[in-house]
């Protein structure tokens, strides 16, 4: 299933008007293209973070993009080439955490402790390691 959501979502991406995600998916000059392996490794670790055996929406997650996309607007994001960041943007887009702002919160979190500049990091983690935060605040 992950495949076929891949093959429709990656038909759907137009860099030109995602120009902010180019870096992640390999669409910058002198980048290898990997849009496709970015978008499967990315499904199966939002996947993995809900349900492995849960179908995720296909035009949630394309919507989810473009609203990731406008994320990556920032400059510092601009140049993260992190598929691991851009899943757990993902994860926290399409979470149900979304409405109560943890998108948000998340975003600001990236940004401020400079998550921004790991070259790779494991989508499951980074989750994990904002939720343990999160949790301790609201203590």
């Amino acid at each position: 299933m992950t495949y076929l959501q891949c093959r429709q979502l990656k038909d759907r991406l137009d860099f030109s008007y995602l120009s902010n995600l180019k870096s992640v998916f390999g669409k910058n000059k002198g980048q290898d293209e990997c849009a496709r392996s970015v978008l499967i490794q990315s499904l199966q670790d939002v996947r993995g973070q809900i349900d492995p055996n849960t179908t995720l929406d296909t035009e949630a997650v394309f919507e989810a993009i473009k609203r990731i996309n406008d994320t990556y607007g920032d400059k510092r994001l601009q140049a993260s080439m992190a598929q691991g960041l851009f899943a757990a943007f993902l994860y926290f887009q399409l979470s149900e955490d979304r409405k109560r702002g943890t998108y948000e919160q998340f975003t600001n979190w990236v940004l401020r402790t400079h998550q921004y500049e790991l070259t790779s990091i494991n989508a499951a983690d980074l989750i994990k390691i904002f939720s343990k935060i999160a949790q301790s605040r609201k203590r």
